[in-house]
């Protein structure tokens, strides 16, 4: 029972001091910091850095950048078109196809053709931002948060291309030796997309370089004893997604990235802030 009391009075102290930290009036604090810097521990829009300074006892001035350098290659398997595997698999029953593809050391079986594909996909949230702290009770340390983010205009952006030459190579021999033409035809299944397209991809999924913010937190940018940490979440108003090609891009979506149709991008930030002007 003691262990129990005990207890309860140091929690009480814990919050208490916390809320004398966080709390303190900051017209009656006289070692409030003029200028601070913070720096963004987690983010959901990367690492950043940034400088504020006061306007107003309840206004405060941010300004900084924030990068979330994400890069990622996958290896994808792309089912061939079933228009396609018939005519191949037709074409294959040729004795002079067969002959021809032995020859050139290529596949002679619909399902022994690799259709892999390697893809290097890059996130491109690189931003600077302008942004102002309200603080509607001077006393308490809770905030509302409104501003810019300015900078790429990139949410995606993919390269790639098959991991082996061999089905370009193949529908060649088919072709060359009495068989249907099949290069322009969609390789693919559900895609509109022949085997050239296939040999180098290059898209985007484009958004707003000017994205508009909202948010509130707890903290103050300005701390009023050298070092303070804030909470910050809030949303990023992007705009609609737009695509520089669409049918590559639609296999990429729904293959590897998935479909990503928000114009909203969620926002949170653990910053530790360094009073560095009086």
């Amino acid at each position: 029972m003691i262990y129990k009391v005990n207890s309860i009075k140091v929690l009480l102290c814990v919050c208490l001091c916390a809320a004398n930290i966080n709390n303190a009036k900051p017209q009656e604090n006289t070692t409030q910091k003029r200028l601070a810097v913070g720096i963004e521990l987690l983010s959901s829009t990367g690492f950043g850095i940034e400088a504020a300074a006061t306007l107003h006892p309840q206004l405060t001035l941010r300004g900084g950048i924030s990068l979330l350098p994400v890069k990622f290659v996958s290896s994808i398997d792309l089912p061939l078109n079933s228009g396609m595997r018939n005519q191949l698999t037709s074409a294959f029953a040729n004795p002079t196809i067969q002959g021809a593809l032995t020859e050139a050391e290529l596949p002679r079986n619909i399902n022994h053709i690799n259709t892999d594909m390697d893809v290097t996909v890059a996130l491109g949230l690189e931003n600077g931002k302008l942004l102002v702290d309200f603080h509607p009770l001077i006393d308490f340390a809770f905030k509302l948060t409104a501003g810019v983010y300015i900078g790429s205009n990139k949410l995606w952006s993919v390269e790639g291309k098959l991991k082996q030459t061999e089905l370009m190579q193949t529908l060649t021999v088919v072709r060359d030796n009495g068989g249907p033409d099949l290069l322009a035809m969609p390789v693919i299944e559900n895609y509109d997309l022949n085997v050239s397209d296939l040999m180098n991809i290059d898209a985007a999924i484009s958004i707003n370089a000017v994205k508009p913010y909202i948010g509130i937190g707890f903290g103050r940018a300005l701390p009023e004893r050298g070092v303070g940490i804030s909470l910050e979440i809030g949303a990023l108003f992007w705009g609609k997604t737009k695509i520089t090609n669409t049918e590559i891009q639609k296999m990429i979506n729904e293959e590897i990235i998935g479909t990503f149709k928000s114009s909203i991008y969620p926002v949170i930030s653990l910053k530790i802030n360094f009073g560095v002007l009086k």
